[in-house]
């Protein structure tokens, strides 16, 4: 079925896109569309959630271009004209403002159940687990272009899923403790490492709530990427593509990944590099399955589903963020 495309003139065409969830998604639909021919300065904005190109080919492609971005698990639209509801902003602001200064009073009366250490780490996991969908997206080009490779030199293909999975969960685990230890520089008291608790706890909802897409004002609030970063990924990357180990180390540099960003946070909250080592040592155990077995996953798993995984784990960063909130609020000795 055709969709309407804005045309801004005669080669110049835009539409909506939906289902993004984070930065990386403006890499995949710029992949995909960069492929089909006399399709030139494309621009994907996951902000805005629009796709500008320009294209002087026919026009039953155009439907192709719609067609391939759909395969990946997004939709295509007619832009909508955006309308500000400042009476609902309001509202809502106010709404939030009562709820929280009633929940407050409410909180020396609440205890919250315990939560224990097994129970973050099986929340961080499963995280792991349903981000791996979307690591497809990312890294499957880079596991079936090493793959390829050393089949042809007649290297094993599980010892180098095995030296893949080797790098990648030692690259989270080393930049994990990392970001433990800065946060331990920063928070050097545990008043201090409260307050980094409840920053990090904060920033965990604030990202969940974005992956679900509840607040489209949250596109706004990201973590950008330094491009002397994504330079050296995307070179070595390149240079290094029939080494396994290589690839899979460089995957912790890949921090447009969304869930990856939030948990970093989250490792930097505890002030500690070996819970920070810990946490992302889990994290990356838990993307290895789906990411190795791509295969298998994406013979019976479609892409729209993999989007609504993926949003399922933005709950579960949330309920993350809430127990780091909680551990921040006890450290500064008001906890509940």
């Amino acid at each position: 079925m055709s969709k309407k495309l804005k045309v801004i003139d005669s080669s110049n065409y835009e539409f909506s896109i939906g289902g993004m969830t984070c930065d990386s998604c403006e890499k995949i639909i710029s992949k995909v569309v960069s492929r089909i021919k006399n399709v030139k300065n494309i621009d994907v904005d996951y902000v805005s959630s629009s796709l500008k190109f320009d294209y002087d080919g026919k026009k039953s492609t155009l439907n192709k271009i719609i067609k391939e971005v759909e395969k990946k698990g997004y939709t295509c639209s007619e832009p909508d004209e955006v309308s500000v509801n400042i009476g609902g902003w309001v509202i809502g602001i106010l709404g939030l403002l009562i709820v929280g200064y009633y929940g407050m009073g409410l909180i020396e009366s609440f205890e919250m159940p315990a939560i224990t250490q097994n129970m973050g780490y099986g929340l961080l996991f499963t995280v792991g687990l349903l981000t791996g969908f979307h690591c497809v997206s990312m890294c499957g080009g880079f596991v079936v272009g090493y793959t390829a490779k050393g089949v042809k030199e007649g290297k094993k293909p599980h010892h180098m899923h095995m030296s893949y999975a080797i790098g990648k969960t030692l690259s989270y685990t080393i930049i994990g403790a990392l970001f433990g230890l800065l946060g331990s520089i920063i928070a050097f008291t545990p008043m201090m490492r409260g307050y980094a608790g409840i920053f990090a706890g904060l920033f965990l909802v604030i990202f969940g709530l974005k992956m679900l897409n509840l607040v489209p004002g949250l596109r706004k609030f990201r973590l950008t990427v330094p491009k002397f970063i994504a330079k050296f990924v995307g070179y070595e990357s390149k240079k290094h593509s029939n080494n396994p180990l290589v690839i899979g180390l460089l995957n912790g540099l890949m921090i447009a990944c969304g869930p990856l960003q939030a948990i970093y946070i989250m490792a930097a909250g505890t002030g500690s590099m070996v819970e920070g080592a810990k946490m992302l040592f889990v994290f990356g155990l838990g993307t290895l399955p789906v990411l190795l077995g791509f295969g298998y996953f994406t013979s019976f798993v479609s892409a729209k589903a993999t989007n609504k995984i993926l949003k399922a784990s933005g709950a579960i960063v949330i309920i993350l963020g809430l127990i780091m909130l909680n551990r921040g609020i006890a450290l500064t000795g008001s906890g509940y």
